[in-house]
């Protein structure tokens, strides 16, 4: 008997701990992982977006490229500091021919609900516990734009909105 009461008070208690959740996905132009098979552009090149696909897209640093192929619906976000049309460190330089490069980030559309969403500690967790929950921190940490699908209403302990968490 006093092994299952402390084995209910070790779940509750596992139950009632409260986690921080970062939001993991981004929609930076300069991240590798936004761009197929990791090929970015470098001066010169064609930047196409998915046609049919709603998208989001941060520039968060300057880009310059020959052209770009716009969804038919999305938002490109510029930083107050980026110029199109000005190379950026993150880009290579000229290439010997012009490519076309595809931008297909993996943020468009991360679901709230997607355990796949949130960056996590190492600690196994039951599915439930694996996105946030009425006792939870949630954070998004990637400041300029992101795009997040909440499919239910949803209650957190606090929503912040910073880089410094």
């Amino acid at each position: 008997m006093a092994v299952i009461i402390l084995l209910f008070f070790l779940i509750s208690f596992e139950i009632a701990n409260a986690r921080i959740f970062i939001f993991g996905a981004s929609t930076r132009i300069s991240q590798l992982s936004n761009w197929l098979n990791a090929d970015y552009p470098c001066q010169g090149d064609t930047i196409i977006f998915e046609e049919n696909k709603k998208t989001v897209t941060f520039l968060d640093q300057s880009i310059q490229v020959t052209s770009i192929i716009l969804p038919q619906v999305g938002s490109l976000i510029f930083s107050d500091d980026s110029v199109l049309g000005e190379k950026s460190r993150w880009q290579c330089t000229r290439r010997k021919s012009p490519e076309k490069v595809f931008f297909q980030s993996n943020a468009v559309f991360a679901a709230f609900s997607d355990p796949a969403s949130w960056l996590l500690d190492k600690r196994p967790l039951l599915h439930m516990n694996q996105v946030p929950g009425a006792n939870d921190d949630v954070v998004f940490r990637d400041m300029g734009a992101f795009q997040i699908f909440i499919d239910d209403q949803v209650t957190v302990n606090t929503l912040r909105i910073s880089q410094d968490w």
